[in-house]
């Protein structure tokens, strides 16, 4: 009997086992069934859903298509032309970013009617996108030298910076310099339009087109800009100059054209180096420079003597003071000559006295005639003593 039982449970804990692992096996199936169901019903709905007139609109932009982009505005309200895509951008900054002339010309003759119409504006070729990027400073970042042309010719200011929310304060021809684009440029430059880029205005650095050009080692920019009156002399938020950045990368051609261009060598940066010692360890460029350190303007010693003249000359008007060395003494001869034929003989005397004193002067200069000094330079006190004691005389008299 026992057995009996034992046997029949077993049968049943069979079947029950039997049928749970069947359900088990199928429940995938069906799921998997469903899910395909599910995924099928999604794609069917993507796929018969209609393009928006805005998704149109930006395919018709990027393609060119002006009759489809006239015809979605006809449809539209007027200020459609503002519409914007997923990036926040307009129908005119991405025909611009894009190099699209064609619609850029469309589009402005659209929104120059409808600003003018509704009064005021709120995104032409003249604004800035959400960056603060002015529109032509983003078809000269992208080479569109077509689109700047067409934007000059509508008067635009070539010198527009980037807005202050990026702190950069570039203009376009910066901009320009930055990317190597020399037709660009070279169109700013020449604006035949209205005003012209000016070459020596600075971003935030400090730094003009001309000291990007010399960073950049490009030495048809740099040849135009100089062309085109850039100062060498300007120096950015470093005290650093053009020059200077040409002899510290040993760029021999850029640094001559800016030498033959009167750059000057005699400058100091803000850690108190020259251009010499930016040369340091480069021999061609020290000898160039060498060829270029007696001009006048390298120069910046100066006679202390004739320094204490035309101090005192300033003050006096006496005309003796501002006179070269040679004619000083053709003056001195020539005047007491002719006080000594006219006058009596006691004015002859007071005036030879001024003439022994100014004698006396150019003794005491002569014996350091050619040598010059530093503004700070001075061999020993007693020459500036001398030099003092004469003026003196000479304001006494």
């Amino acid at each position: 009997m026992k057995s009996n039982l034992i046997t029949l449970c077993s049968v049943c804990c069979a079947l029950l086992c039997e049928n749970v692992l069947a359900e088990a096996g199928n429940k995938p199936e069906i799921s998997k069934e469903l899910s395909i169901k599910k995924l099928n019903f999604k794609d069917e709905r993507q796929v018969t859903q209609p393009i928006s007139d805005r998704d149109k609109w930006f395919a018709a932009v990027e393609s060119e298509n002006l009759e489809e982009m006239e015809s979605i505005l006809k449809k539209s309200k007027p200020d459609f032309i503002y519409v914007e895509n997923d990036d926040g951008k307009t129908a005119l900054e991405v025909a611009i970013t894009n190099g699209r002339c064609n619609v850029v010309e469309w589009l402005d003759s659209i929104i120059q009617k409808y600003e003018k119409e509704m009064g005021g504006h709120r995104f032409n070729l003249r604004s800035s996108n959400a960056d603060g990027t002015p529109m032509i400073i983003i078809a000269v970042e992208n080479g569109h030298e077509d689109i700047v042309k067409y934007m000059l010719s509508k008067v635009m200011d070539p010198n527009i910076a980037i807005d202050m929310k990026k702190m950069s304060k570039k203009t376009p021809l910066i901009v320009a310099v930055e990317k190597g684009l020399i037709e660009i440029a070279n169109l700013l430059l020449t604006n035949p339009y209205s005003r012209k880029a000016n070459p020596n205005l600075q971003d935030r650095f400090g730094k003009t087109a001309l000291i990007y050009a010399t960073e950049k080692g490009n030495v048809e920019i740099v040849e135009l800009l100089l062309k085109h009156d850039a100062d060498t002399e300007i120096k950015d938020r470093y005290k650093v100059t053009a020059l200077m950045y040409a002899v510290e990368s040993g760029n021999l051609a850029i640094a001559k054209l800016l030498l033959d261009h009167g750059a000057k060598i005699n400058r100091t940066g803000e850690n108190k180096k020259t251009v010499l010692d930016y040369a340091e360890g480069n021999k061609e460029m020290t000898e160039l420079l060498m060829k270029y350190i007696d001009r006048p303007e390298n120069q910046k010693k100066v006679n202390i003597f004739k320094r204490t003249l035309n101090k005192f000359t300033r003050k006096t008007g006496d005309p003796r003071m501002t006179m070269s060395d040679s004619n000083l003494t053709k003056y001195d001869t020539d005047k007491t000559s002719g006080l000594t034929r006219s006058q009596s003989d006691s004015n002859v005397t007071q005036y030879d006295d001024i003439t022994e004193e100014a004698s006396n002067l150019k003794r005491s200069e002569s014996v350091d005639s050619d040598t010059t000094f530093h503004n700070d330079d001075i061999q020993t006190s007693q020459d500036i003593d001398d030099v003092n004691s004469s003026t003196d005389t000479i304001a006494a008299q």
